[in-house]
């Protein structure tokens, strides 16, 4: 995600994170020592399909227990640039569902699952609440 390129160098350039649906399709060995990294397919992860996340927003996870979400970064237009969802914004729904309880990774699992699935999100932007909907689609 963005928030990960604001914390490295600048003179590094980079096109995003390798995690969640990548790393989920092998056994991972890490040799530090050595300074190497030692990817196994699993056998019927590796053809899965991959999908992105299809929304255009990526969250942060604040708070002591890392269960407050925050949009980060919101691409332009995307769903939910067009949806009228800002940095800054809170999450509070998805789906008339409270997140509090879940993972970052759950959320994102919600925002890559089937195109054209209708998305309600509610949000807190300062003392303001703002709901709206919108359609997620592959942008990639």
């Amino acid at each position: 995600s963005e928030s990960v390129a604001k914390k490295i160098s600048k003179d590094i350039v980079r096109n995003g994170n390798m995690g969640c649906d990548i790393l989920r399709r092998f056994n991972v060995t890490f040799n530090y020592r050595e300074k190497y990294l030692l990817l196994k397919p699993l056998s019927g992860k590796f053809k899965e399909p991959f999908e992105h996340n299809m929304s255009g927003i990526e969250f942060v996870a604040k708070g002591n227990t890392f269960n407050e979400f925050f949009i980060d970064r919101v691409v332009e237009n995307s769903p939910g640039y067009l949806a009228g969802f800002r940095e800054g914004d809170q999450l509070v729904s998805i789906n008339n569902t409270n997140y509090s309880n879940e993972t970052l990774s759950n959320i994102y699992k919600m925002l890559q699952r089937k195109e054209g699935r209708i998305i309600s999100l509610l949000v807190r932007r300062g003392n303001q609440y703002i709901q709206n909907e919108f359609i997620l689609k592959r942008m990639i």
